[in-house]
């Protein structure tokens, strides 16, 4: 039989959540038929704060850092794509204000971040608590939407090609970057993150 793990949020009439619930208040089917539910627990997000009196938490790193503090259930995981090929620089201004603010205002000392472009290897890619950097890195996006100068080896290849060519290599580039990301951010930890 397989296994399979869902998240869920449950509200009441008036859109509180609702955080007494036990495994014996759900009933899960599978075409028709009741399934067990073989382990269930109540996960609370705080927002990434700390309780009073707490220890602040680690830092992050290393690889093994990431992957233990990222697995935590009190943890929030958080990724930001800057996707350079697909913003212009005008809204570069805007898109980076908006997303710095965020970052500055959203995330608790415990929540742990990612920031990552379109040709950012993934082994770059960290989840970790320096929020000041994120917010610096997202501040430096530039947005390059219709700029074909090459800035690597790898634009250099295709420098020359058709606009057309090069708007489809620059949506495969950010779609694979994206699905890696994804990919990453998956084996990290079960449940809920957000890019």
């Amino acid at each position: 039989s397989d296994v399979c793990s869902s998240d869920l949020i449950v509200t009441d009439r008036t859109g509180r959540v609702v955080t007494d619930l036990a495994a014996s208040d759900f009933e899960v089917t599978e075409a028709g038929k009741p399934q067990t539910i073989e382990t269930f627990k109540l996960v609370q997000l705080n927002g990434g704060q700390l309780p009073p009196g707490a220890e602040p938490p680690r830092p992050i790193n290393s690889t093994d850092d990431e992957q233990e503090e990222a697995a935590r259930d009190d943890v929030r995981l958080f990724s930001v794509f800057l996707d350079d090929y697909h913003v212009t620089r005008t809204a570069a201004l805007q898109v980076r204000d908006r997303v710095a603010q965020f970052l500055q205002t959203q995330l608790g000392p415990s929540d742990m971040v990612g920031v990552t472009y379109p040709l950012q290897s993934l082994d770059a890619v960290r989840m970790t608590r320096n929020h000041a950097g994120a917010i610096a890195t997202v501040q430096r996006f530039t947005g390059r939407k219709f700029d074909y100068t090459p800035l690597n080896p790898m634009e250099e290849q295709y420098a020359n090609y058709p606009t057309e060519m090069v708007e489809r290599i620059r949506n495969q580039v950010s779609l694979s970057a994206i699905k890696g990301l994804l990919v990453h951010m998956g084996s990290l930890k079960e449940g809920r993150k957000a890019l």
